[in-house]
C-alpha cells in the first residue's frame, strides 16, 4: 500500500468510500463470482477508451485520476499505536 488517496460521501446515504493506493506485487486479479464484481483486470487508459461498456463514474473519475497521475496520496504516519496504520 502506498498510501490514502482520499474519502468520500457516495450517493447512498451514510456510505463513504475510502480509497487507498495500491501497488501489484503478484497473482492474477479474480472476480469475488459476481457478488460485488463479474471480472478483474487491469488496464491502461487506452485499453479503458477501447471498451464498450459503462464504468461506474465516481470509480472511473478516481481511476483516471490515477492513472494520470493527477493524485496525491497521503503516506503512511508515525504511529506510535503500531501496528495499526495511520493516515494524518
Amino acid at each position: 500500500m502506498e498510501g490514502l488517496l482520499g474519502v468520500q460521501n457516495l450517493r447512498r446515504a451514510g456510505w463513504i468510500g475510502i480509497v487507498f493506493l495500491c501497488r501489484h506485487v503478484g497473482g492474477t486479479p479474480v472476480s469475488d463470482g459476481g457478488v460485488e464484481t463479474d471480472r478483474a483486470s487491469y488496464f491502461s487508459l487506452e485499453e479503458m477508451d477501447a471498451l464498450d461498456e459503462p464504468f461506474e463514474p465516481w470509480c472511473e473519475w478516481v481511476v483516471r485520476r490515477v492513472l494520470r497521475d493527477e493524485h496525491r496520496v497521503i503516506p503512511e504516519a508515525d504511529n506510535p499505536y503500531h501496528p495499526r496504520l495511520a493516515f494524518l
